[in-house]
């Protein structure tokens, strides 16, 4: 039986790991484990509605690519079923930008790494700022806008100490340019609520 609690515990932990939610079966109090409060400091309620011509544009972007990959009729059902979305003002005009992701297994995989797309609304309308996995908002700003990061789990390093690989984004006055990808661990702790 302790060995079933000490799994249960590692699955959650792992899931926590991916910003999900598990009961904590191993523990007396029943409450849920989850990740460590992000770093994501601006974020609004995903309230709002994605607006018909940003989701035009996603679909846009995303079918014009070197690979001649275009969306077929299932992934656009599970991208109009899925599309999420979060929204930070990154440069501090009062504008909101659209941090789009599908959150599906078929466009995230198992670890949870879903694509964003980072969107400025314009007066012609959406610019895609940048696109990578899981991005998140830094407290830094560089020539007017927050810094970007895109983080995702790679495994342990050790026990409670993730692994992620990290990509830095810095605006360079025009647009967001990629820095030196860099392996980090860091300690995870899942806090009870």
């Amino acid at each position: 039986m302790k060995n079933i609690q000490q799994l249960i515990l590692f699955l959650c932990v792992v899931v926590s790991l991916f910003g999900l939610s598990c009961e904590n079966s191993a523990s007396t109090q029943n409450q849920p484990l989850r990740e460590k409060s992000s770093t994501i400091s601006s974020n609004q309620e995903n309230t709002s509605k994605i607006p018909n011509d940003l989701i035009q544009q996603l679909i846009t972007d995303i079918n014009t690519n070197e690979n001649n990959f275009h969306l077929s009729k299932e992934d656009l059902e599970v991208l109009n079923n899925h599309l999420k979305h979060q929204l930070h003002d990154l440069n501090n005009d009062g504008v909101s930008e659209f941090f789009l992701y599908i959150e599906h297994s078929d466009w995230c995989g198992a670890g949870s790494n879903c694509s964003y797309w980072v969107y400025q609304k314009t007066t012609t309308g959406y610019k895609l700022l940048v696109e990578d996995k899981v991005l998140q908002v830094k407290d830094n700003v560089t020539n007017g806008y927050l810094d970007l990061s895109s983080e995702t789990p790679m495994g342990f390093c050790d026990k409670n100490i993730a692994r992620l690989s990290v990509t830095p984004y810095k605006y360079d006055g025009k647009e967001y340019q990629k820095q030196k990808e860099q392996g980090e661990c860091r300690a995870f702790n899942p806090k009870q609520n």
